[in-house]
């Protein structure tokens, strides 16, 4: 690109975000003039031109530009689903920006990228993103219109990013007392596959920290988990790793294993070494040792072992450890197998006439 068509790009970002600037203020009076440059933003950070998408991205990364302040004050105080979903849909661009495929960039270029999308996320936490994007959440839940849906979807997906590099996620919650919106959202959304990897990559870290685990499992989680398990299956993808590791997190709370083991978790648990055959790929390593994990959490407990057993857990587990390929990278799948037979059989003494101290 020339420098004058990058001065007039510069000039048309400069203009646009400050038309912004000034319909935010007064986001009442400003009507179709705030959505109008909402889209004009929205439509040059997914423009087909690479130049024009990414010298409007670059201007949007910049701490300079003020850009990041002024789209979350847009998102708290605008009440217009149709301006907040060009300003979600420009923070989406922001922290997920589309790399042009091919060698034209180069690797150098694709990591620069990467590391500047990993900024804007640092950058929109620090600015309060969290909690300005749970309240919007929240209140789109009171309407009941096509254009909250979609906001809604655009809403999971950006906290879905931002959840993993926000340490503080849980605590947010926690003080916003706002744990049981996403149980209520997973709830309606378990067999959407547009919202439910975010919402698992949300659920994930709270099941993570123990209060917040605490407050969804007296809210009844683990039958949200049993809906979704069944509805999710159990070729190896991503929304079931994510689903068993909330499994491995979830079976840390006994009073979550009881619930579990009276929902049969124990026998949805089981059919993913009944049908491990079938499938292949990285990802049924981390599956199968998520399922046995929480395995063996269960059967820290009474009825938990029961279930194993009643489920013909055993034989299959030993079924699927003779299988198994002669592989380093199955060692530890074969080590916790033999932990949870050994928490699983009877303890008998052993068959000698008399014990005695070693000599």
């Amino acid at each position: 690109m020339s420098p004058s068509n990058k001065g007039t790009d510069e000039a048309v970002s400069d203009a646009l975000l400050e038309k912004l600037r000034v319909c935010a203020s007064k986001p009442q009076e400003a009507g179709d003039t705030f959505r109008n440059v909402a889209a004009k933003i929205h439509a040059r950070v997914t423009s087909t031109d690479r130049r024009v998408r990414e010298r409007t991205v670059d201007k949007l990364w910049r701490k300079n530009s003020g850009a990041m302040e002024l789209f979350i004050a847009t998102l708290e105080n605008c009440k217009d689903h149709v301006v907040n979903y060009s300003i979600a849909g420009i923070l989406h661009e922001c922290i997920s920006p589309r790399i042009a495929k091919g060698k034209t960039k180069g690797n150098k270029n694709k990591s620069a990228t990467k590391s500047s999308s990993r900024m804007a996320v640092t950058q929109l936490i620090n600015l309060g993103i969290t909690q300005v994007l749970v309240k919007l959440l929240i209140n789109l839940q009171h309407a009941d219109t096509i254009s909250s849906e979609v906001l809604t979807q655009e809403v999971l997906w950006i906290l879905g990013q931002v959840v993993q590099r926000d340490q503080k996620f849980a605590s947010k919650m926690k003080m916003l007392n706002t744990v049981k919106v996403f149980h209520a959202l997973l709830k309606q959304h378990y067999n959407n596959s547009k919202t439910l990897l975010p919402l698992l990559l949300i659920i994930k870290c709270l099941v993570r920290n123990s209060y917040t685990l605490q407050v969804l499992v007296k809210d009844g989680i683990a039958s949200t988990f049993e809906k979704t398990f069944i509805s999710v299956g159990y070729a190896p993808h991503l929304k079931l790793k994510l689903l068993l590791e909330c499994f491995k997190y979830c079976t840390m709370n006994k009073l979550c294993c009881t619930k579990f083991v009276k929902l049969g978790m124990m026998y949805l648990l089981m059919r993913i070494f009944d049908r491990w055959e079938r499938f292949d790929g990285p990802l049924r390593l981390k599956i199968c040792n998520y399922a046995l994990i929480s395995i063996q959490h269960l059967c820290v407990i009474k009825v938990g072992r029961k279930a194993i057993k009643w489920n013909n857990g055993l034989q299959v587990l030993y079924r699927f450890c003779s299988n198994c390929p002669e592989d380093k990278a199955y060692d530890c799948l074969l080590s916790r197998i033999c932990g949870i037979i050994n928490q699983c059989l009877e303890k008998k003494e052993l068959p000698v006439p008399e014990m005695s101290p070693a000599r």
